[in-house]
């Protein structure tokens, strides 16, 4: 993540936090805890899980003042924490579980509204993840990173762009990012 024009400590939620009580969510922590933004050092990150019995292991992780905490919430929980929005939230390898395609448009309804304008949503799997940022009330793609190896394939997108059609906002995690590299190549090539 890179520091946009946020708040001296912004808040970083992640919702679904798994089977494992949250070691993705752990990781991102640590991820951008040593990030050598400045203002990302003293980001407050909440972890959301649905079940009680995931976000109680996970809230037994966490060590005293990280600024880490871990509640009992879902999707609508990010506006109720601030009603002013917050400045990012990432949902990964969760709304595969959420099949119906009725469900989603509310699902991203209620992740706009705990959103501030200019926020970042990040969506998708491990493998396959898109960045949109809330522009007007709307979720603008601005970057995919696929994960194949080691080695993350990152691609900015340009605002209007063609490539901007490649990131599905509603059916992103069901990407495969194997068959998704050839193309983003190719749209690359188009743009450029």
């Amino acid at each position: 993540l890179r520091a946009q024009a946020w708040s001296a400590s912004p808040t970083i939620v992640e919702i679904g936090l798994g089977d494992r009580g949250g070691p993705t969510f752990f990781d991102l922590v640590d991820r951008i805890r040593t990030d050598q933004e400045p203002m990302l050092q003293q980001a407050r990150f909440i972890g959301l899980e649905a079940d009680p019995v995931r976000a109680g292991r996970a809230r037994a992780q966490i060590m005293a003042g990280t600024l880490v905490e871990v509640q009992t919430g879902g999707f609508d929980a990010p506006a109720r924490l601030n009603p002013a929005g917050v400045e990012v939230i990432v949902v990964r390898n969760v709304l595969q579980h959420y099949p119906s395609s009725e469900e989603r448009p509310t699902i991203f309804q209620a992740l706009g509204q705990g959103l501030k304008e200019g926020g970042l949503l990040v969506v998708g799997t491990n493998h396959v993840m898109g960045v949109y940022q809330k522009r007007d009330n709307r979720f603008e793609p601005i970057e995919l990173l696929l994960q194949l190896s080691d080695e993350p394939v990152r691609q900015t997108i340009e605002r209007g762009t063609t490539f901007a059609t490649l990131l599905p906002l509603n059916g992103l995690h069901e990407c495969d990012a194997e068959r998704l590299l050839p193309v983003l190549q190719e749209a690359v090539q188009a743009e450029n």
